[in-house]
């Protein structure tokens, strides 16, 4: 039975998904803007209308205005203003499904086998997606950031590392939240990664192939890479979405050159830059498409090239200035904190972005690099992740796909051809701006739906090839979708049990949240009033009392390096109202090592936060010296370092306690001794 939560969650989900393609389409239907197939009119007009949705949310929290109300309202306006769309939204789909299922039974058995795998990968995602939140960069960043605006009523810039760089998805995580509901974050994440293929499906679809859609879905879902962004709360599969659609949009606009077209293919490539700052290189490589095609269309004359890259320029810089204008305004850097180099701007120092940006990860930024990164990619994850493990792995099939669009191009429909070359276009600029500058496989993701749009379509070529070449190319592709089911499910495993209720939430979280039970002995004994510089780099969003993220390299409230004395940093802490301390292992060498980088030696007084505690200006109320072992979402084991809470005793040798400034002198040292698995 699935629980209370999950199912809650799961109906939000339905009425927001309902609410925004109905929004979507009252939208479309002003513009005069009608797509070619069922599933991109559906994909589309829903990710107008949850971006719609997640810009009034934005607004109202600009304003102060963050409560349950204003979640309520967000969905029920439009809902008001769209009525008849949803009633066409829920007919249209009763409709599609008899037509579907007769579409499938038409099919042969190789594509029978195809659509069973979408849906059992689907529905394994599904489970994972309806788990309590465990990614620990979630847990830091995508759901940290909705719940400490939702603690300060208002959503406003915070000198955080990732704070920043993103705003359509934490909106949506965070309607979610106002509801009551931390199972919506990861469910928004999941439904863009369903409108991601079902936009492959209908632009492939529209172009001549219904079947390539199917495998160029097969091809998306087949890369082990994918698998996490669908079942945690991050932006990626709504980055991924919004680029898709933009670009797709281009191709719309491309070939029959309607103004409308392209106004909101500027919307969406806008929208992109709104969901994240990775987003962004989008915004020049559609210009930069416009300004050819438009050049290509027109000739020699400069009115019309001008004039439909001055609409583009304009719908994006429109969508996606309210991220980077608030950041602009606090900070002087539009792209906060990574602008650095550039703006100079507040609440950063050159040490800190020196760390940051010393990313050595790829094969290399030269010509050679340029032309092996796709093999290495798919050969040698490592090269271009954090870690190396199944998580990070891209399949090599699309490698293998791709090239028989152009071996068999007079096979190719006539609408593909056009759309193909553009296509690559995007793929190229964008593939290089990635090698040249940020070689992450976090961040080429976004670009796979496009890539696999073109396997998929080399792939129905190459079945539709003699006997030999159909046989070897249907082993290719089931072999390797075959291989991703079977991870789908080693991922879901662990989730089952919480999701079906089975198991209690704290035994989950405990065995899957680094800290968690340390949190919540924090949660229960620390005075209501506390306040904590909290520096670890773990589980932000499971505190429940006033805190200011104090890791070295990850924030702008304190400089530790600016301190000469430890009393220093002492008073400091004292005159902002901090009670409370939290620290592990790991985060006091990192203080340490920053406060190296950036002096070249540790001052006389030492390390500031070791050198309080030696002279008992920090009490411990708190400790756990264990080192644990806890299980990382989806895949993988990690380790949480020692964990020690420490109440500040002011400069007269009290101690600050919240509302209560002597109840932590009464605490005695917990210690435990034992953590679970």
């Amino acid at each position: 039975m699935v629980p209370v939560s999950a199912a809650v969650g799961l109906f939000y989900v339905a009425v927001l998904l309902l609410v925004a393609v109905a929004l979507g389409r009252r939208l479309h239907r002003i513009l005069s803007v009608q797509f070619p197939s069922f599933a991109e009119d559906v994909s589309f007009a829903a990710g107008t209308g949850l971006a719609l949705i997640a810009y009034a949310l934005y607004l109202a929290g600009s304003f102060g205005l963050v409560s349950a109300w204003t979640a309520v309202i967000a969905v029920a306006l439009p809902a008001s203003l769209s009525l008849r769309e949803m009633g066409g939204v829920v007919r249209d789909l009763v409709r599609r499904r008899a037509r579907l299922k007769a579409y499938v039974t038409q099919m042969g058995w190789a594509w029978r086998l195809l659509v069973a795998g979408l849906l059992v990968y689907f529905l394994l995602s599904l489970i994972s997606s309806l788990a309590p939140p465990t990614f620990s960069d979630s847990l830091r960043h995508s759901m940290a950031v909705p719940k400490y605006y939702i603690r300060a009523g208002e959503v406003g810039f915070q000198p955080v590392f990732w704070w920043n760089v993103s705003a359509l998805s934490e909106m949506l995580f965070m309607w979610g939240m106002l509801l009551g509901s931390d199972v919506v974050p990861t469910l928004v994440s999941y439904g863009y990664a369903v409108l991601v293929c079902l936009l492959m499906l209908g632009f492939c679809r529209a172009h001549g192939s219904g079947k390539a859609g199917l495998l160029a879905v097969g091809t998306f879902v087949a890369m082990p890479v994918i698998l996490q962004p669908m079942s945690i709360p991050k932006p990626e599969m709504p980055v991924t979405f919004y680029i898709t659609a933009a670009v797709a949009l281009c191709c719309y606009w491309s070939r029959n050159g309607r103004l409308a077209w392209l106004a909101l293919c500027g919307a969406f490539a806008g929208m992109a830059a709104f969901t994240k700052l990775h987003g962004l290189p989008v915004l020049p490589i559609l210009g930069l498409w416009v300004g050819v095609a438009s050049v290509l269309r027109s000739g020699r004359h400069a009115g019309p090239p001008l004039g439909n890259m001055l609409v583009f320029s304009i719908m994006a810089v429109l969508f996606a200035l309210p991220l980077y204008g608030r950041n602009w305004l606090a900070s002087g850097d539009p792209f906060w904190p990574f602008g650095y180099g550039l703006f100079h701007g507040d609440f950063w120092n050159a040490t800190i972005h020196a760390r940051w940006m010393a990313w050595d990860k790829g094969v290399g930024n030269d010509l050679l690099a340029f032309l092996t990164t796709p093999w290495y990619l798919t050969v040698e994850t490592a090269r271009f992740a954090d870690f190396d493990d199944v998580r990070k792995f891209v399949s090599p099939h699309f490698l293998a796909f791709v090239p028989a669009v152009f071996w068999f191009w007079r096979d190719l429909p006539q609408p593909m051809r056009g759309a193909a070359g553009w296509l690559v276009f995007a793929l190229s600029v964008y593939y290089a701006q990635w090698v040249f500058f940020y070689t992450n496989t976090d961040y080429v993701i976004y670009v796979f739906p496009l890539l696999s749009i073109l396997a998929g379509s080399g792939a129905s070529l190459v079945f539709r090839r003699g006997a030999w070449l159909r046989a070897a190319g249907v082993l290719c592709f089931l072999s390797v979708f075959a291989g991703v089911i079977p991870l789908a499910l080693l991922a879901a495993r662990p989730f089952t049990a919480v999701v079906f209720g089975l198991e209690p939430r704290d035994s989950f979280l405990r065995s899957q949240v680094w800290y968690y039970d340390d949190i919540q002995w924090l949660n229960r004994h620390l005075p209501a009033g506390s306040k904590l510089l909290y520096l670890p780099l773990a589980s932000y969003y499971y505190l429940d009392r006033e805190y200011v993220v104090g890791a070295a390299y990850y924030q702008g409230f304190l400089d530790y390096a600016g301190f000469e004395q430890p009393r220093e940093l002492l008073r400091r802490l004292v005159d902002g109202g901090f009670t409370h301390v939290v620290v592990d292992a790991g985060a006091l060498e990192n203080v340490r090592e920053y406060i190296v980088l950036a002096k070249g030696q540790v001052p006389p007084g030492g390390e500031p936060f070791r050198a309080l505690i030696e002279e008992g200006a920090l009490l411990a109320v708190y400790s756990n010296p264990e080192a644990r072992t806890v299980q990382s979402r989806v895949l993988g084991w990690s380790k949480a370092s020692p964990f020690t809470i420490y109440a500040i005793r002011d400069e007269e040798g009290g101690v600050k306690a919240g509302s209560e400034r002597n109840e932590a002198a009464g605490l005695a040292v917990r210690k435990r001794v034992s953590y679970g698995r």
